[in-house]
């Protein structure tokens, strides 16, 4: 698999499918994003949408992600190694197959065809804080925390109807794509515990708003939800209860892990290649025998290889617990935030190298800083994730 020979992961970590897989998507990467990004930059209709649609149907994803009678759905190892590649390529495409992934782990046969046609995207609607805009959801038109999320806000609220929920939320903002979703997996309180609902993007009563501008992610094109009685039935409840809640958000991490782990690939590429051939003027040293460009290249180096080593090992906890136990999802908490930091304290020293010279725009480099530190905001691992890590490995209990 690329990258094995400087940052290697033990050959029985990976299948043979997980490795021939990282090779085509590998390949897909070189020939589909970044061989015309310069020519076409961010622009996702002439890059990213093509890219999606090889990707997905000549690359085969459409078929890994949803599964069916013939094709097994992918393991965690084979998908990390995948979205780590995709990552690699573009973070935004990245997120974009972690969320997918992380949905399809719960939808079953019989709902998909009513969403969207196989291989369409998915996208997340994760609880929050509790300021924020109204959602007309309390007495007063504000959103309320809720004791089924630990204190954490849901976007949308259900409310109980004869043979089903009608779901209500303004201003709701995915975790990404929001604007070209084919599907949303929204998560909210139901009687006093998590619970996710699947809503196709064309339900009556959601209303998909204008996409918005963003500091990074952008061939996540995002948009805000408005939803004014959207009615689901018993079949849309995709997940109800901490455990099957806890696996969704165990793979979604992994995704995200595999994407940042991607976009280190990427800034070690980036750097190695910027530095090979630097002099420093005036003394005719190569760049990167100076010692403390030497150090600075050394430290992304090393967050590079245990970052990728951990993300892995996530992967395989996942193949052999699947998420849903509290301790594993702890370890997907404290692993994809552990790498997550990595990507950014990274990419910020090779900001420290190029951008003071002015070529981090050139060379891409900003593009993934930008992309991995709007990731980090959405994911909440360094607000969230230190309390779920304490309910676990303290017993915090009343948090």
């Amino acid at each position: 698999m690329k990258n094995d020979d400087r940052f290697p992961i033990p050959r029985e970590w990976l299948s043979e499918e997980a490795v021939m897989l990282a090779d085509s998507v590998a390949r897909w990467a070189e020939r589909e994003v970044v061989a015309r990004r310069a020519k076409h930059r961010e622009d996702f209709e002439a890059l990213h949408r093509p890219a999606l649609r090889s990707l997905m149907g000549q690359v085969g994803l459409e078929d890994l992600l949803w599964g069916g009678e013939e094709v097994e759905p992918l393991s965690a190892t084979t998908l990390a190694a995948a979205l780590e590649q995709v990552g690699r390529a573009d973070t935004g495409l990245g997120v974009l197959l972690a969320n997918t992934a992380a949905i399809q782990r719960c939808v079953p046969p019989e709902v998909r065809p009513r969403l969207s046609e196989r291989g369409a995207l998915g996208a997340l609607v994760l609880p929050g804080f509790a300021s924020g805009p109204p959602s007309g959801t309390g007495p007063d038109g504000a959103r309320e925390s809720a004791d089924g999320l630990h204190g954490l806000t849901p976007q949308v609220t259900a409310r109980a109807t004869d043979g089903g929920w009608s779901l209500h939320g303004r201003a709701v903002r995915p975790q990404c794509h929001g604007a070209r979703a084919a599907y949303f997996g929204l998560v909210t309180d139901l009687d006093g515990e998590p619970a996710l609902f699947a809503v196709g993007a064309t339900a009556r009563g959601l209303r998909v708003g204008e996409p918005f501008l963003k500091t990074g992610l952008h061939s996540s094109v995002n948009a805000d939800l408005d939803l004014r009685g959207v009615a689901v039935s018993t079949e849309d409840l995709l997940v109800r209860g901490w455990a099957p809640y806890r696996e969704v958000l165990s793979w979604y991490y992994l995704g995200c892990a595999a994407t940042a782990s991607g976009a280190l690939l990427a800034t070690h590429g980036i750097v190695d290649d910027w530095c090979d051939s630097r002099v420093i003027k005036g003394r005719s040293q190569p760049f990167k025998d100076n010692p403390l460009v030497a150090a600075l290249l050394g430290e992304i180096g090393g967050l590079t290889a245990t970052g990728r080593i951990l993300m892995v090992h996530l992967a395989r906890r996942l193949d052999t617990a699947g998420g849903a136990d509290e301790a594993d999802h702890a370890t997907a908490v404290a692993i994809t935030r552990t790498v997550v930091r990595g990507a950014m304290d990274g990419l910020d020293r090779a900001m420290e190298l190029m951008a003071s010279a002015g070529y981090a725009t050139e060379w891409n480099l900003e593009r993934y800083w930008r992309d991995v530190r709007t990731l980090g905001t959405y994911l909440m691992l360094e607000t969230v994730g230190p309390m779920d890590l304490a309910r676990h490995y303290f017993g915090c209990g009343n948090l």
